[in-house]
């Protein structure tokens, strides 16, 4: 035969679950770019690693619950808390990454719920776990016991800030603090009214009005003014689905991205712009949702990112971490928008979460879900607090029949790697569950621009295969067009 050459991809690979099923197999620490490229449509390039930024200032004990760029203050707000012991500790950062101040709460259960950080022109609030507590600025201090709220509205899961009010619920009541007082609530209160179900959290639209996510419907809000309760349910804008938890929603330029659904259907992945909700998730991000019952959800939180033209999704489960391109997925469909990021070897949870931008650090700010450390998001190492981490790719399953597979090619960006330890592990599989032998390619060394990525003899094929690529290294690598020669 004489030999043929086959472009490949690595955008979204192919596997065999143990559930006798076809599977995605989901890029790992890698995501999409969509660009044209010797022909192609976009390549694959590696995650940015984390760089601390916390100074000799010191730093809190206990790892992020939540956090916020406030601007009417221009400064960054982070929560803390100990689960085990029902601590919290509520720092203030300046432009270095140092605590200007930090000041400890104690609540009566554990704080390991991630919290609701809504803040007005005077004050920066605090949810965590029943409790809203308003913060000063100056002087740094909790406002004494907190909003005054009377013990029919204990139990606070969320609040926004919209039109001058602290805008409340406990999960039955929506209520809100009075306009020239926002250490008191008024005592008039309101309900959902579209349906029973639970009001799970609360958010805000571009045109200002009250988002009440309840599990299995959303409805609206808007300020009318009225004496008492001040806000209107908005009639005809219902929608008849919601989120899991508290913190399963997000909000990506205008739209909100949330984990739910109906009642009558399983938990995915959806975006509503307006008032239809559309599902963005795959049958693959489905299943993995699937492994969960919704009370192991109750801690997963949710956010988004904007950086260098592209938009993220990030979703943050109990064992997993989703990453959502939707910038790719506009362009290639919902099923090449999906990956994994993780931390380490063995686990699939990001160690980094709560992130936002800081603009007098110009970059994006992470905290940390295993200790107090706070750090960049920095595209410039492939590292996560200087310790090596490792990616993944897959290829769909290839179909040849009786050939033999002389060798892959893949386009990379040699020369930038910063290190010697710029080596990739290639692996086949025919069975989309075992991988066979690993074969060792170097991806290039410092400065050595015109290296080229191939490998050889892969051996003979009877039917159908596929490939796997890993590396676990110092330095940043991508991947563009791939191509076998077979013959």
């Amino acid at each position: 035969m004489p030999q043929q050459t086959m472009p490949i991809t690595f955008i979204k690979g192919d596997e065999i679950g143990a559930e006798t099923d076809y599977r995605d197999a989901l890029p790992v620490n890698m995501t999409a770019i969509a660009r044209q490229n010797f022909g192609a449509h976009g390549y694959m390039l590696q995650s940015p690693g984390l760089t601390r930024v916390t100074n000799s200032t010191g730093e809190v004990t206990f790892p992020c619950k939540g956090a916020v760029w406030n601007e009417n203050f221009s400064t960054q707000f982070r929560a803390f808390g100990d689960a085990s012991g029902g601590q919290v500790e509520y720092a203030v950062y300046d432009g270095l990454g140092g605590i200007s101040f930090s000041l400890v709460g104690f609540w009566n259960d554990d704080t390991s719920l991630p919290v609701s950080l809504p803040y007005s022109f005077n004050t920066q609030g605090l949810v965590a776990k029943g409790n809203f507590h308003l913060i000063t600025i100056s002087p740094p201090s909790f406002k004494t016991g907190g909003v005054e709220i009377d013990p029919l509205f204990v139990g606070t899961i969320d609040a926004v800030w919209i039109d001058g009010y602290y805008f409340l619920t406990n999960g039955d009541s929506l209520y809100h603090t009075e306009i020239n007082d926002e250490e008191l609530v008024q005592a008039s209160e309101n309900t959902a009214q579209f349906s029973p179900d639970p009001i799970l959290g609360l958010g805000k639209t571009q045109d200002n009005k009250v988002i009440v996510f309840g599990r299995y419907t959303i409805e609206y809000f808007q300020n009318v003014g009225s004496q008492g309760f001040a806000f209107q349910r908005l009639d005809g804008r219902a929608v008849t689905s919601g989120i899991v938890a508290t913190h399963a929603k997000c909000e990506l330029l205008g739209s909100w991205f949330y984990v739910g659904g109906r009642k009558s259907e399983g938990l995915g992945v959806h975006v509503l712009n307006g008032t239809i909700p559309q599902r963005v998730s795959t049958r693959e991000v489905e299943k993995v949702l699937g492994q969960y019952s919704e009370s192991d959800l109750v801690n997963m939180n949710m956010e988004s990112r904007s950086e260098d033209g592209i938009d993220y999704v990030i979703i943050h489960l109990p064992n997993e971490t989703l990453q959502f391109n939707a910038t790719v997925s506009q362009k290639f469909g919902n099923e090449n928008g999906w990956s994994i990021l993780k931390t380490g070897l063995d686990s699939d949870v990001w160690r980094a979460n709560f992130g936002m931008f800081d603009s007098t650090l110009g970059h994006w700010i992470y905290g940390d879900e295993y200790d107090g450390r706070v750090g960049r998001l920095d595209d410039t190492v492939a590292t996560q607090y200087d310790e090596v981490q490792e990616w993944i790719l897959f290829t769909p399953f290839i179909y040849l029949e009786s050939a033999s597979i002389d060798e892959l090619e893949i386009e990379i960006m040699p020369g930038h790697t910063t290190t010697e330890d710029a080596t990739v592990f290639i692996s086949m599989s025919y069975d989309g569950v075992t991988h066979g032998t690993e074969y060792i390619n170097e991806y290039g060394l410092p400065f050595n621009y015109s290296k080229r990525f191939i490998s050889y003899r892969h051996g003979y094929v009877n039917d159908w295969f596929s490939f796997k690529l890993r590396a676990v290294s110092q330095s940043r690598m991508g991947f563009g067009m791939a191509k076998i020669k077979y013959g």
